[in-house]
Protein backbone atom coordinates (compact mmCIF):
# COMPACT_ATOMS: atom_id res chain seq x y z
CA UNK A 1 0.00 0.00 0.00
CA UNK A 2 1.37 3.20 -1.29
CA UNK A 3 2.18 6.30 1.13
CA UNK A 4 0.88 9.59 0.36
CA UNK A 5 1.45 12.33 2.33
CA UNK A 6 -1.42 14.60 2.86
CA UNK A 7 -1.55 18.33 4.62
CA UNK A 8 -4.18 19.78 6.76
CA UNK A 9 -3.90 23.49 5.17
CA UNK A 10 -3.88 25.84 8.27
CA UNK A 11 -3.43 29.02 6.42
CA UNK A 12 -0.11 29.89 8.54
CA UNK A 13 2.59 31.24 6.44
CA UNK A 14 6.02 31.80 7.61
CA UNK A 15 5.83 30.34 11.06
CA UNK A 16 3.98 33.11 12.46
CA UNK A 17 0.31 33.24 12.54
CA UNK A 18 -1.05 36.62 12.85
CA UNK A 19 -4.43 38.61 14.07
CA UNK A 20 -6.63 38.71 10.58
CA UNK A 21 -7.83 42.07 12.00
CA UNK A 22 -4.12 44.52 12.89
CA UNK A 23 -1.02 41.32 12.02
CA UNK A 24 -0.12 41.01 15.72
CA UNK A 25 1.56 37.51 17.07
CA UNK A 26 0.32 38.20 20.26
CA UNK A 27 -2.75 35.48 20.01
CA UNK A 28 -3.84 33.76 23.00
CA UNK A 29 -6.57 31.15 23.69
CA UNK A 30 -9.71 32.82 25.73
CA UNK A 31 -10.63 30.02 27.73
CA UNK A 32 -13.51 31.46 29.11
CA UNK A 33 -15.35 32.67 25.55
CA UNK A 34 -13.06 29.83 23.82
CA UNK A 35 -11.99 31.51 21.26
CA UNK A 36 -8.64 32.65 19.56
CA UNK A 37 -8.00 36.92 20.64
CA UNK A 38 -5.39 39.27 19.85
CA UNK A 39 -4.05 40.87 23.21
CA UNK A 40 -3.55 44.39 21.08
CA UNK A 41 -6.84 45.05 19.01
CA UNK A 42 -8.70 42.72 21.45
CA UNK A 43 -10.17 41.03 17.82
CA UNK A 44 -11.75 37.59 18.45
CA UNK A 45 -12.02 34.96 16.19
CA UNK A 46 -12.89 30.76 16.10
CA UNK A 47 -11.42 28.80 13.50
CA UNK A 48 -13.04 27.07 11.46
CA UNK A 49 -13.74 22.99 11.16
CA UNK A 50 -12.08 21.27 8.25
CA UNK A 51 -13.96 19.55 5.21
CA UNK A 52 -13.03 16.21 5.99
CA UNK A 53 -12.54 13.93 2.78
CA UNK A 54 -15.15 11.17 1.98
CA UNK A 55 -14.12 7.99 3.31
CA UNK A 56 -15.52 5.95 0.77
CA UNK A 57 -13.66 7.38 -1.52
CA UNK A 58 -10.27 6.79 0.63
CA UNK A 59 -7.27 4.80 -1.17
CA UNK A 60 -3.71 3.67 -0.36
CA UNK A 61 -1.93 4.89 2.67
CA UNK A 62 -3.02 8.59 3.46
CA UNK A 63 -0.76 10.22 6.10
CA UNK A 64 -0.63 13.59 7.45
CA UNK A 65 2.29 15.68 7.30
CA UNK A 66 1.97 15.78 11.50
CA UNK A 67 1.79 12.14 11.38
CA UNK A 68 5.00 11.12 9.98
CA UNK A 69 7.84 9.07 11.28
CA UNK A 70 9.73 11.13 14.53
CA UNK A 71 13.02 11.80 13.42
CA UNK A 72 15.16 11.92 16.60
CA UNK A 73 16.62 15.58 16.21
CA UNK A 74 14.15 17.90 17.96
CA UNK A 75 16.27 20.93 17.59
CA UNK A 76 14.93 22.98 14.94
CA UNK A 77 16.08 26.44 13.20
CA UNK A 78 13.43 28.58 11.75
CA UNK A 79 13.32 31.94 10.53
CA UNK A 80 11.37 34.79 12.05
CA UNK A 81 9.59 36.39 9.28
CA UNK A 82 9.53 39.68 10.90
CA UNK A 83 12.79 41.03 11.42
CA UNK A 84 14.43 37.65 9.91
CA UNK A 85 16.60 36.31 13.24
CA UNK A 86 17.30 32.70 13.45
CA UNK A 87 15.62 31.32 16.55
CA UNK A 88 16.07 27.93 17.74
CA UNK A 89 13.41 26.09 19.13
CA UNK A 90 13.50 22.76 21.30
CA UNK A 91 10.60 21.00 19.83
CA UNK A 92 10.51 18.46 22.56
CA UNK A 93 9.64 20.93 25.36
CA UNK A 94 7.34 23.13 22.79
CA UNK A 95 6.05 23.73 19.53
CA UNK A 96 6.75 27.79 20.23
CA UNK A 97 9.14 30.38 21.13
CA UNK A 98 9.29 34.06 21.08
CA UNK A 99 12.16 36.14 18.83
CA UNK A 100 14.31 37.44 21.42
CA UNK A 101 14.82 40.55 19.01
CA UNK A 102 11.59 41.67 17.48
CA UNK A 103 9.18 39.74 20.42
CA UNK A 104 7.00 37.72 18.01
CA UNK A 105 6.07 34.58 18.75
CA UNK A 106 6.96 32.02 16.64
CA UNK A 107 5.51 28.06 16.19
CA UNK A 108 6.16 24.90 14.15
CA UNK A 109 2.88 25.20 12.95
CA UNK A 110 3.84 24.33 9.25
CA UNK A 111 4.48 20.67 10.23
CA UNK A 112 8.24 20.56 10.37
CA UNK A 113 9.50 16.82 9.17
CA UNK A 114 10.62 15.64 12.81
CA UNK A 115 6.67 14.97 13.60
CA UNK A 116 6.59 17.43 17.04
CA UNK A 117 3.49 19.12 15.35
CA UNK A 118 0.06 17.29 15.40
CA UNK A 119 -2.45 17.78 12.46
CA UNK A 120 -5.29 18.77 14.28
CA UNK A 121 -6.71 20.01 17.67
CA UNK A 122 -9.24 20.48 19.72
CA UNK A 123 -9.26 23.05 22.42
CA UNK A 124 -10.54 22.68 25.71
CA UNK A 125 -14.07 23.71 25.67
CA UNK A 126 -14.60 22.54 29.43
CA UNK A 127 -13.10 24.91 32.27
CA UNK A 128 -10.33 23.87 35.41
CA UNK A 129 -13.16 24.80 37.41
CA UNK A 130 -15.76 22.61 35.94
CA UNK A 131 -13.35 19.78 36.01
CA UNK A 132 -12.88 20.30 39.23
CA UNK A 133 -16.54 20.13 40.23
CA UNK A 134 -16.68 17.21 38.01
CA UNK A 135 -13.87 15.28 39.64
CA UNK A 136 -15.07 15.97 43.41
CA UNK A 137 -18.74 14.59 43.10
CA UNK A 138 -16.62 11.32 40.99
CA UNK A 139 -14.68 11.09 44.29
CA UNK A 140 -17.73 11.48 47.16
CA UNK A 141 -19.30 7.98 45.68
CA UNK A 142 -16.03 6.40 46.81
CA UNK A 143 -14.68 8.76 49.59
CA UNK A 144 -15.56 6.10 52.83
CA UNK A 145 -12.72 3.75 51.48
CA UNK A 146 -10.33 6.32 49.79
CA UNK A 147 -7.39 7.72 51.13
CA UNK A 148 -7.84 10.64 53.41
CA UNK A 149 -4.37 11.94 51.79
CA UNK A 150 -5.75 11.32 48.09
CA UNK A 151 -9.12 13.06 49.19
CA UNK A 152 -7.23 16.01 50.37
CA UNK A 153 -4.74 17.05 47.53
CA UNK A 154 -7.52 17.14 45.05
CA UNK A 155 -7.42 20.82 45.04
CA UNK A 156 -7.91 22.93 41.96
CA UNK A 157 -4.66 23.78 41.85
CA UNK A 158 -3.47 20.29 41.66
CA UNK A 159 -5.10 19.58 38.36
CA UNK A 160 -3.60 19.72 35.47
CA UNK A 161 -4.50 20.45 31.83
CA UNK A 162 -2.71 18.34 29.23
CA UNK A 163 -2.69 18.26 25.76
CA UNK A 164 -2.35 14.50 24.63
CA UNK A 165 -1.00 12.73 21.62
CA UNK A 166 -3.46 10.66 19.51
CA UNK A 167 -3.70 9.36 16.29
CA UNK A 168 -7.23 9.35 14.63
CA UNK A 169 -7.49 6.76 11.84
CA UNK A 170 -10.36 6.69 8.99
CA UNK A 171 -10.97 3.52 6.78
CA UNK A 172 -12.14 2.42 3.96
CA UNK A 173 -12.90 -1.07 3.80
CA UNK A 174 -14.47 -4.40 1.93
CA UNK A 175 -15.39 -7.76 4.11
CA UNK A 176 -16.71 -11.31 3.48
CA UNK A 177 -17.87 -12.89 6.94
CA UNK A 178 -18.79 -16.68 6.05
CA UNK A 179 -20.57 -19.11 8.92
CA UNK A 180 -23.44 -20.60 10.34
CA UNK A 181 -25.73 -19.27 12.80
CA UNK A 182 -28.70 -20.35 14.61
CA UNK A 183 -32.39 -19.00 15.25
CA UNK A 184 -33.93 -20.44 18.22
CA UNK A 185 -37.36 -22.32 17.19
CA UNK A 186 -39.26 -23.37 20.07
CA UNK A 187 -38.09 -24.00 23.95
CA UNK A 188 -39.67 -26.94 26.38
CA UNK A 189 -39.06 -28.58 29.70
CA UNK A 190 -38.59 -31.78 29.92
CA UNK A 191 -38.58 -34.71 32.26
CA UNK A 192 -34.42 -36.12 33.17
CA UNK A 193 -35.67 -38.05 36.06
CA UNK A 194 -36.50 -37.88 40.01
CA UNK A 195 -34.50 -36.20 42.77
CA UNK A 196 -34.38 -38.34 46.23
CA UNK A 197 -37.61 -37.09 47.39
CA UNK A 198 -39.21 -38.78 43.94
CA UNK A 199 -39.77 -35.77 42.60
CA UNK A 200 -39.83 -34.93 38.77
CA UNK A 201 -36.47 -33.53 37.81
CA UNK A 202 -36.87 -30.99 34.76
CA UNK A 203 -34.63 -29.68 32.20
CA UNK A 204 -34.87 -26.75 29.31
CA UNK A 205 -34.44 -27.74 26.04
CA UNK A 206 -34.47 -25.66 22.45
CA UNK A 207 -35.27 -26.05 19.03
CA UNK A 208 -33.44 -24.27 16.35
CA UNK A 209 -32.75 -24.18 12.87
CA UNK A 210 -28.95 -24.06 11.67
CA UNK A 211 -28.50 -22.00 8.33
CA UNK A 212 -25.49 -21.09 6.49
CA UNK A 213 -24.72 -17.71 6.35
CA UNK A 214 -22.63 -14.63 4.52
CA UNK A 215 -22.56 -11.18 4.25
CA UNK A 216 -20.33 -8.98 2.39
CA UNK A 217 -20.58 -5.18 2.55
CA UNK A 218 -18.37 -2.01 2.44
CA UNK A 219 -17.69 0.03 5.92
CA UNK A 220 -16.69 3.36 6.07
CA UNK A 221 -14.56 3.84 9.97
CA UNK A 222 -14.34 7.44 11.14
CA UNK A 223 -11.85 8.68 13.49
CA UNK A 224 -10.66 5.47 15.54
CA UNK A 225 -8.92 6.75 18.13
CA UNK A 226 -5.77 5.47 19.94
CA UNK A 227 -2.96 6.98 21.89
CA UNK A 228 0.35 7.34 20.28
CA UNK A 229 2.21 7.81 23.90
CA UNK A 230 3.75 5.24 25.29
CA UNK A 231 3.29 5.66 28.25
CA UNK A 232 -0.05 6.42 28.36
CA UNK A 233 -0.78 3.62 25.54
CA UNK A 234 -0.08 0.55 28.07
CA UNK A 235 -3.09 0.31 29.95
CA UNK A 236 -2.06 -2.46 31.61
CA UNK A 237 0.72 -0.97 33.40
CA UNK A 238 0.72 -2.34 37.33
CA UNK A 239 2.47 1.45 38.45
CA UNK A 240 -0.11 3.42 36.73
CA UNK A 241 -4.07 3.70 36.41
CA UNK A 242 -3.70 4.29 32.44
CA UNK A 243 -6.88 2.57 31.45
CA UNK A 244 -8.76 6.01 33.59
CA UNK A 245 -7.27 8.15 30.54
CA UNK A 246 -8.30 5.71 27.50
CA UNK A 247 -11.84 5.45 29.11
CA UNK A 248 -13.07 8.92 29.16
CA UNK A 249 -12.80 8.65 25.33
CA UNK A 250 -14.46 9.24 22.60
CA UNK A 251 -13.71 12.84 21.68
CA UNK A 252 -15.70 15.07 19.41
CA UNK A 253 -13.39 14.70 16.84
CA UNK A 254 -15.78 15.80 14.37
CA UNK A 255 -15.17 18.95 15.75
CA UNK A 256 -10.81 19.34 15.44
CA UNK A 257 -10.00 22.24 13.94
CA UNK A 258 -5.90 22.73 12.05
CA UNK A 259 -3.25 22.80 14.48
CA UNK A 260 -2.24 25.77 16.39
CA UNK A 261 0.20 26.21 18.74
CA UNK A 262 -1.50 29.55 20.38
CA UNK A 263 -3.93 27.16 22.32
CA UNK A 264 -1.52 25.22 23.85
CA UNK A 265 -0.35 28.36 26.05
CA UNK A 266 -1.38 27.89 29.67
CA UNK A 267 -1.49 24.16 29.23
CA UNK A 268 0.67 21.08 29.63
CA UNK A 269 1.73 19.33 26.26
CA UNK A 270 2.96 15.62 25.94
CA UNK A 271 4.60 15.15 22.77
CA UNK A 272 3.67 11.99 20.50
CA UNK A 273 6.51 8.69 20.79
CA UNK A 274 4.98 6.23 18.72
CA UNK A 275 5.10 5.97 15.27
CA UNK A 276 2.36 4.58 12.77
CA UNK A 277 4.42 1.36 12.71
CA UNK A 278 4.27 1.05 16.21
CA UNK A 279 0.43 0.85 16.62
CA UNK A 280 -0.46 -0.56 13.10
CA UNK A 281 -0.88 -3.90 13.96
CA UNK A 282 -2.97 -2.47 17.09
CA UNK A 283 -5.50 -0.14 15.07
CA UNK A 284 -5.86 -3.05 12.69
CA UNK A 285 -7.08 -5.52 15.06
CA UNK A 286 -9.58 -3.05 16.52
CA UNK A 287 -10.72 -2.26 12.72
CA UNK A 288 -11.34 -5.99 12.16
CA UNK A 289 -13.23 -5.92 15.65
CA UNK A 290 -15.84 -2.73 14.51
CA UNK A 291 -16.12 -4.71 11.16
CA UNK A 292 -17.11 -8.13 12.76
CA UNK A 293 -19.84 -6.36 15.86
CA UNK A 294 -21.13 -3.53 13.43
CA UNK A 295 -22.64 -6.21 11.49
CA UNK A 296 -24.54 -7.93 14.26
CA UNK A 297 -27.13 -5.68 13.85
CA UNK A 298 -28.11 -7.31 10.26
CA UNK A 299 -27.87 -10.51 12.11
CA UNK A 300 -30.72 -10.70 14.93
CA UNK A 301 -32.32 -13.25 13.08
CA UNK A 302 -29.73 -15.05 14.57
CA UNK A 303 -30.47 -14.91 18.08
CA UNK A 304 -28.34 -18.03 19.41
CA UNK A 305 -25.13 -16.41 17.81
CA UNK A 306 -23.45 -17.34 14.49
CA UNK A 307 -19.96 -19.04 14.10
CA UNK A 308 -17.92 -17.35 11.58
CA UNK A 309 -15.52 -19.36 9.79
CA UNK A 310 -14.18 -17.02 7.19
CA UNK A 311 -13.58 -13.09 8.18
CA UNK A 312 -11.95 -11.42 5.80
CA UNK A 313 -11.21 -7.38 5.58
CA UNK A 314 -9.50 -5.85 2.97
CA UNK A 315 -8.47 -2.61 3.73
CA UNK A 316 -8.75 -0.32 0.19
CA UNK A 317 -7.62 2.55 2.05
CA UNK A 318 -6.62 4.06 5.32
CA UNK A 319 -5.76 7.60 6.63
CA UNK A 320 -3.36 8.69 9.11
CA UNK A 321 -3.45 12.39 11.16
CA UNK A 322 -2.03 13.44 14.34
CA UNK A 323 -3.92 15.12 16.89
CA UNK A 324 -3.71 17.10 20.28
CA UNK A 325 -6.66 16.18 22.46
CA UNK A 326 -7.99 18.20 26.25
CA UNK A 327 -7.47 15.80 29.30
CA UNK A 328 -7.50 17.41 32.61
CA UNK A 329 -5.82 15.56 35.48
CA UNK A 330 -5.02 15.07 38.75
CA UNK A 331 -2.74 12.56 39.89
CA UNK A 332 -1.94 11.04 43.11
CA UNK A 333 1.05 8.68 43.98
CA UNK A 334 -0.15 6.05 46.63
CA UNK A 335 2.99 4.81 47.94
CA UNK A 336 3.59 1.41 49.38
CA UNK A 337 6.63 -0.73 50.69
CA UNK A 338 8.46 -1.40 47.71
CA UNK A 339 5.73 0.02 45.19
CA UNK A 340 4.43 3.37 44.16
CA UNK A 341 1.28 3.31 42.11
CA UNK A 342 0.11 6.58 40.11
CA UNK A 343 -4.17 7.10 40.17
CA UNK A 344 -5.76 8.86 38.18
CA UNK A 345 -8.67 11.14 37.79
CA UNK A 346 -9.13 12.44 33.95
CA UNK A 347 -12.04 14.81 33.00
CA UNK A 348 -12.76 14.93 29.08
CA UNK A 349 -11.81 18.23 28.06
CA UNK A 350 -14.20 18.56 25.39
CA UNK A 351 -17.33 15.78 26.61
CA UNK A 352 -16.95 16.33 30.53
CA UNK A 353 -16.75 12.87 30.72
CA UNK A 354 -15.29 11.83 33.91
CA UNK A 355 -13.40 8.76 35.35
CA UNK A 356 -11.16 7.66 38.25
CA UNK A 357 -9.25 5.72 40.07
CA UNK A 358 -9.26 6.04 43.90
CA UNK A 359 -6.51 4.28 46.37
CA UNK A 360 -8.32 2.11 48.45
CA UNK A 361 -7.98 2.56 52.43
CA UNK A 362 -6.92 -1.71 53.12
CA UNK A 363 -6.74 -0.92 56.92
CA UNK A 364 -10.31 0.90 56.99
CA UNK A 365 -11.38 -1.52 55.18
CA UNK A 366 -10.44 -4.19 57.26
CA UNK A 367 -11.81 -2.88 59.97
CA UNK A 368 -15.10 -2.41 58.68
CA UNK A 369 -15.47 -5.95 57.03
CA UNK A 370 -13.88 -7.26 60.97
CA UNK A 371 -17.07 -4.96 62.30
CA UNK A 372 -19.56 -6.45 59.96
CA UNK A 373 -18.00 -9.93 60.78
CA UNK A 374 -18.69 -9.43 64.53
CA UNK A 375 -22.39 -8.70 64.27
CA UNK A 376 -23.20 -11.46 61.92
CA UNK A 377 -21.61 -13.94 64.37
CA UNK A 378 -23.35 -12.43 67.18
CA UNK A 379 -26.65 -14.28 65.78
CA UNK A 380 -25.55 -17.71 66.36
CA UNK A 381 -24.49 -17.13 69.58
CA UNK A 382 -27.93 -15.64 70.38
CA UNK A 383 -29.35 -18.78 69.04
CA UNK A 384 -27.42 -20.87 70.89
CA UNK A 385 -27.86 -19.20 74.09
CA UNK A 386 -31.59 -18.99 73.67
CA UNK A 387 -31.58 -22.70 73.29
CA UNK A 388 -29.72 -23.37 76.20
CA UNK A 389 -30.89 -20.80 79.00
CA UNK A 390 -34.65 -20.36 77.82
CA UNK A 391 -35.39 -23.67 76.38
CA UNK A 392 -32.73 -25.81 78.47
CA UNK A 393 -31.61 -27.72 75.11
CA UNK A 394 -28.40 -28.80 74.42
CA UNK A 395 -27.11 -28.93 70.73
CA UNK A 396 -24.43 -30.61 69.09
CA UNK A 397 -21.19 -28.96 68.27
CA UNK A 398 -21.69 -29.38 64.36
CA UNK A 399 -25.02 -27.48 64.43
CA UNK A 400 -22.80 -24.58 63.98
CA UNK A 401 -22.25 -25.69 60.34
CA UNK A 402 -25.77 -24.46 59.74
CA UNK A 403 -24.03 -20.91 59.98
CA UNK A 404 -21.39 -21.43 58.08
CA UNK A 405 -22.09 -19.26 55.45
CA UNK A 406 -22.78 -16.25 58.07
CA UNK A 407 -18.56 -16.91 58.90
CA UNK A 408 -18.15 -15.71 55.51
CA UNK A 409 -19.87 -12.57 55.22
CA UNK A 410 -16.83 -10.28 55.84
CA UNK A 411 -14.40 -12.06 53.74
CA UNK A 412 -16.75 -11.68 50.65
CA UNK A 413 -17.65 -8.43 51.62
CA UNK A 414 -13.75 -7.60 51.80
CA UNK A 415 -13.09 -9.57 48.45
CA UNK A 416 -15.75 -7.54 46.42
CA UNK A 417 -14.94 -4.04 47.75
CA UNK A 418 -11.04 -4.86 46.97
CA UNK A 419 -11.50 -6.03 43.24
CA UNK A 420 -14.00 -3.08 42.05
CA UNK A 421 -12.73 -0.49 44.04
CA UNK A 422 -10.59 2.19 41.77
CA UNK A 423 -12.58 1.16 38.45
CA UNK A 424 -9.73 -0.77 37.79
CA UNK A 425 -11.69 -1.96 34.61
CA UNK A 426 -12.32 0.84 33.08
CA UNK A 427 -11.63 1.22 29.25
CA UNK A 428 -12.84 2.70 25.98
CA UNK A 429 -15.68 0.76 24.39
CA UNK A 430 -13.97 1.61 21.12
CA UNK A 431 -16.08 -1.23 19.35
CA UNK A 432 -19.02 0.81 19.89
CA UNK A 433 -17.98 4.44 20.31
CA UNK A 434 -16.69 4.94 16.89
CA UNK A 435 -18.21 6.14 14.01
CA UNK A 436 -19.58 3.75 11.65
CA UNK A 437 -21.75 3.73 8.04
CA UNK A 438 -21.98 0.17 6.17
CA UNK A 439 -23.14 0.39 2.83
CA UNK A 440 -23.44 -2.06 -0.33
CA UNK A 441 -24.50 -5.24 1.95
CA UNK A 442 -25.23 -8.39 -0.12
CA UNK A 443 -26.55 -11.10 2.18
CA UNK A 444 -26.84 -14.70 1.82
CA UNK A 445 -28.07 -17.45 4.16
CA UNK A 446 -29.82 -20.78 3.49
CA UNK A 447 -31.61 -22.78 5.88
CA UNK A 448 -28.67 -26.74 6.04
CA UNK A 449 -30.35 -28.49 8.81
CA UNK A 450 -33.37 -28.50 11.65
CA UNK A 451 -32.04 -29.20 15.28
CA UNK A 452 -33.99 -30.70 18.09
CA UNK A 453 -33.65 -31.44 21.89
CA UNK A 454 -30.70 -28.70 22.24
CA UNK A 455 -29.21 -28.13 25.60
CA UNK A 456 -27.46 -24.70 25.55
CA UNK A 457 -29.30 -21.75 25.17
CA UNK A 458 -26.36 -20.32 22.97
CA UNK A 459 -24.87 -21.68 19.72
CA UNK A 460 -21.98 -23.72 20.34
CA UNK A 461 -18.35 -21.93 19.18
CA UNK A 462 -20.31 -18.94 18.48
CA UNK A 463 -17.73 -15.93 17.36
CA UNK A 464 -20.02 -13.28 16.30
CA UNK A 465 -19.55 -10.74 19.88
CA UNK A 466 -15.80 -11.71 19.97
CA UNK A 467 -13.60 -8.98 20.42
CA UNK A 468 -9.53 -8.92 20.03
CA UNK A 469 -8.46 -5.48 20.64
Amino acid sequence: MGEKIIEIDNKIKHNQYRCPNCGSTEILYDKKNKVLKCSYCMTSFIDEKIDDIDISKLEGKNVGMGARDIKDDDIVTINCYSCGASIVINSKEAPYARCHWCNSILSLDNKVENGSVPDVILPFSVSREDAFNFMKDYISHEKFFSKKDFINNLTIENIKGIYLPYMLVDNNAHCLFEGKGEHEVDSYKVSVGKDKNGNTEYETRYDADLYSISREFDIEIDDLTVESSKDKENRFDKNKTNNIINSILPFDTENYIPFKSNYLMGYTTEKRDMNINDIENKVDVQIKDICRLSINKDLEFFDRGIAWKKEEVKIIGKKWISASLPVWIYSYTNKKKNKEVIHYIAVNGRTKEVSGSTPLNVKKLIIFCSIIQLIVLIIPILFFIRIIILDGMTLPFYTLLVFFPLYLVGIIIFLIIYFTHGNRYARHYYEKDTKYRLYNIKRNQELIEKEYRLSNSYMYGANNKRRDG
